[in-house]
Parts: structure tokens; C-alpha cells; sequence
């Protein structure tokens, strides 16, 4: 009776002409001794360029800080309300200014009139030596009229605001964007790295291959217990 000898696993980039020894854990692709080094070799030149994508995107982020802020056209569109909210509040005060001063301008106008037909009579009457005592107070009493007036007109104007008219429209910042999830965690890795802290942080390893005893030893830099994986036969 004969025994049938285990299937051997292929090389996925050679097919049925080479053999795999080695199990990529991140693909699950099982690769010879020259297609697991260049296996490596692609991914570590797609890390390379996520590392270039990094530093791009830092690149572009200490840009923007070194600016100051004062040239994003965010910033621009924030100055121009300033710039307009301002000039609609100089405008609506400078059309209350007018109107305080026509208001008051018609009033004592009149009672400018008044004082300067008065002033012609009190010299006429001093010229001519023409009046006497119940003269004197009707013109007292008119003055005193007249003053009770003018004053009763500066004290009458009041400056009230319109609740139901909104000179300015509240400005408020807004995103569409979600925010990032700052406590991502890794799931699965493959290669020279390893999971720690509860899937938070992940750590590089240093790969030895012992052909002899068909394992591949992950050798931690860190305390961390090392794992072992073994090569296919």
C-alpha cells in the first residue's frame, strides 16, 4: 500500500513551474525564494511612495500655517464681510446722523425766526426808549417758552432699534468633512511589522529566513513577544 506524498503549494507569479516556500500574510500568496524578494521589493516601493504622499501632504499643511492663515480664500471671504459688515453699519449710521440733524435743524430754525423778530422789537424799543414793565415780561416770558422748547426738542428724539430688520447677517463657520478617527486601529499587517497597543500602534521587525529549519523569524526591536512563521514545504 502506498501513500501519496503531500501537494506541494505553487508559486503564484511562477504557476505550475516553481514552488512556494514562503506565505505572504498579507496577500495569502505563497511565493518562491525569487519571487518572495521581489514580492518584498513591490512593497517596499509602494511604502516608499505612501511615505512620499506623507511628506507631500506635511509639506503642504506647515505651508499653510506658515502663512498665517491671511491668504486662504476662507480668510479673504471672512475679511470681505468685515469689510462690507462695517461699511453697511457706517452707512446706516451716517443716514441716522441726517436725519438727527434735519430733525433738529427744522425746529430751531423756527424758533430762530421767532428770536430774531424779537431782537429787532428789544432794540427798537431801547432806541426809542418805548416800554415798560408788563413789556418786559411778556418778552421774558417768551423767552423762557422758547428755551423749554428747544431744550424739550433735544431731549424728545430717541434712536430705537428694528429687530425685525437684520442689518447684518451672523456669519458661522461649517464643515461637510467628517471628522478623522483619531483611535484607528490596525487590523491585519503583513511583512516587518507588528501590532500593538490593542491594535493602535504598529511596530517595525527585522526579518531573518532560516532555510534549514523552514521558518521565518520576526525579530522584534521591542520587548514585544516575537512570532514565528513557518515556510511551506
Amino acid at each position: 500500500m502506498t501513500s501519496s506524498s503531500p501537494s506541494k503549494a505553487l508559486c503564484a507569479p511562477c504557476g505550475k513551474n516553481g514552488v512556494g516556500i514562503f506565505k505572504c500574510e498579507g496577500c495569502t500568496q505563497v511565493f518562491c525564494r525569487k519571487h518572495s524578494v521581489e514580492h518584498r521589493d513591490t512593497l517596499s516601493h509602494q511604502l516608499d511612495n505612501i511615505v512620499l504622499e506623507h511628506d507631500i501632504l506635511q509639506q503642504t499643511i506647515v505651508e499653510y500655517e506658515d502663512k498665517q492663515n491671511h491668504c486662504h480664500p476662507l480668510i479673504e471671504q471672512i475679511n470681505k464681510w468685515e469689510t462690507d459688515a462695517i461699511e453697511k453699519i457706517r452707512q446706516t449710521a451716517q443716514e441716522a446722523q441726517q436725519q438727527v440733524n434735519k430733525l433738529i435743524s427744522t425746529q430751531t430754525e423756527i424758533v430762530s425766526k421767532k428770536l430774531n423778530d424779537l431782537a429787532k422789537r428789544l432794540r427798537k424799543a431801547r432806541t426809542d426808549d418805548d416800554y415798560v414793565e408788563t413789556d418786559l415780561q411778556i418778552w421774558a416770558t417768551k423767552l423762557e417758552k422758547w428755551k423749554r422748547y428747544i431744550t424739550a426738542v433735544f431731549h424728545s428724539i430717541n434712536i430705537n432699534e428694528d429687530p425685525t430688520n437684520i442689518l447684518i447677517a451672523k456669519m458661522y463657520i461649517s464643515s461637510t468633512v467628517q471628522q478623522l478617527d483619531f483611535q484607528e486601529r490596525f487590523g491585519q499587517v503583513s511583512g516587518d511589522i507588528y501590532i500593538e497597543d490593542n491594535g493602535r500602534v504598529i511596530k517595525h521587525a527585522i526579518i531573518f529566513i532560516n532555510t534549514k529549519q523552514k521558518t521565518v523569524i520576526l525579530s522584534s526591536t521591542s520587548s514585544m513577544p516575537v512570532p514565528s512563521v513557518v515556510l511551506q514545504k
